[in-house]
């Protein structure tokens, strides 16, 4: 029986392959989380910042997702980070 992530894995470079889904989630990491450690959670799933923020006073960072990466599996790997505040698809970005 193959594992959750590995089935994941392959759904999602189909549907990358096929460039279908959204390429780019928002996610707003915890206060004092440093971009050096941003780099290196997103770097996990090989994804990558599009769009740091503006104010110091935010943590929100548009994300851009790899092709092998679905925005589900994405958003479960933020989800279940422990230096993730939270998540909104990226169409919500131009609201901040």
């Amino acid at each position: 029986m193959r594992k959750i992530g590995e089935i994941c894995l392959m759904f999602s470079l189909i549907m990358g392959l096929l460039g279908c889904g959204p390429r780019e989630i928002m996610v707003d990491f915890k206060s004092g989380i440093q971009r050096p450690r941003i780099d290196e959670i997103n770097g996990v799933i090989g994804s990558y910042v599009i769009k740091a923020p503006q104010l110091k006073a935010s943590n929100l960072y548009l994300i851009g997702l790899a092709v092998t990466v679905s925005w589900d599996c994405a958003h479960d790997y933020y989800e279940k980070h422990p230096d993730v505040a939270g998540i909104l698809p990226a169409d919500s970005y131009s609201l901040f």
